[in-house]
Formats: C-alpha cells, structure tokens, sequence
C-alpha cells in the first residue's frame, strides 16, 4: 500500500475537491506483478470508493498484447486518464506512480476532469504552433525539481491536442536510463532528437521546444 503522509493526503483530497466530471484511469498491469503496480492499484480503489465520478479498469498485460487497446502501450506498468467522453490526451505513467508522482498523477486527473488549464489564446496558439510531438520525461519518483516538468508538458498535451507527454519511471525501467544515458533528472526527450536535462518551468520549456534547445551531448 501507498502510505501518505498528512500532507500528501490533504493534497489528494484538494484535488479531489476539484472533480467536475467523470475520468477513467486505466492501469495497464503486467504479468509479473509488482508490488509498486499493486500498491497503486489499491489507493486507487480506496480513492474511487469515496469519489464516484472516478472509475478504475486494470487491463492485464497479456490482454493488451493479444488484441491492443486504442492507447497502444508497450511498456507495463503503464497508467492512463481517459475524460468523460472516453478521449485520450496523450498523458503516460510508466511505471506506477509513487512519491512525487502520486501528486502529478491527482493534478492530471483534476486537468482532465474540470478542463480547466487556465492559460489565455496567445499560449494556446504557441502550442498548438508546435505540431506534432512526443516529449518523455525521465524521473525517478522522490528526485527534487521534477513536479513543475511533469505538469508544464501534461498541459502541453491536453492542450494542444497534438502532442503525446510520457512520464517515464527510471526506477521501474532502469533500461530507459541506459539508452539515453541519464545523469541529470529530470531528462526530457523531444521527438527523439532533443535531449533537454534539467527541469524547467511551463514559460521555459515552451521557450525550449519552440528553439529546440537542447543538451550539447549526442
């Protein structure tokens, strides 16, 4: 089980406060259970037993290989938000969410049930100018300075509408760590060719996509 602290659970249940409509979280749950997946899995129900306008469904890894859903996950553990009207906006957890992520992942899930993102047209447009992309953030869960990250390219995501925005578990898939040779977290990856270290704030990431600023290394 997830234990919180007095902090943490206040922060749930302030977003909670925040539910307008209906969400789905799908846990995408894999064949060698972990005790990370099944411990999100259990906050999860004990969240959804006192909130109706969430619903949980854990889809087995094995089902998902065998005839995949419209999320196309090819890694487990995998989490997704779906909104009321069943719509995908491209936000990722791999790896179940823990520490630090706990708090993102309840941020989403107010994202995605109110809609409301707060950011006037001139932003919209820039990021809607952007096109399509498919940014990774690379963390570990209890890492300093990843919060903001996290948050900025989810609302590039939902926003956009253009845009897939992965949160990547470095603990959970230590081979993630290895292929785009982290040493500062969190690491954000940009189509595949823009490798930015460091966190960055809503204003300096968009700054950073919009030059494509990235790292000196290869």
């Amino acid at each position: 089980m997830i234990t919180m602290s007095p902090e943490e659970k206040a922060f749930v249940d302030k977003e909670l406060k925040l539910l307008v409509d209906p969400v789905s979280v799908l846990v995408f749950r894999p064949e060698n259970r972990s005790d990370a997946c099944e411990s999100f899995i259990e906050l999860l129900n004990e969240i959804a037993s006192s909130e109706p306008r969430m619903t949980i469904r854990v889809i087995e890894e094995a089902a998902e290989r065998e005839e995949p859903s419209e999320q196309n996950v090819d890694m487990f553990p995998a989490v997704v938000i779906l909104d009321k009207d069943g719509k995908d906006h491209g936000i990722r957890y791999y790896g179940a969410p823990s520490a630090k992520l706990v708090r993102t992942f309840m941020t989403d899930l107010a994202l995605l049930s109110s809609g409301r993102h707060g950011l006037e047209a001139p932003i919209t447009e820039r990021l809607t100018a952007l096109g399509d992309d498919h940014l990774k953030v690379l963390v570990t869960p209890s890492a300093p300075n990843i919060e903001q990250t996290i948050e900025a390219t989810h609302l590039y995501a939902y926003v956009s509408g253009r845009m897939k925005a992965e949160v990547i578990d470095l603990v959970q898939f230590p081979e993630i760590a290895e292929k785009y040779h982290v040493i500062d977290i969190p690491k954000t990856i940009s189509r595949e060719e823009l490798r930015y270290s460091g966190s960055f704030t809503f204003e300096e990431g968009l700054q950073i996509l919009e030059k494509r600023i990235g790292d000196t290394e290869p």
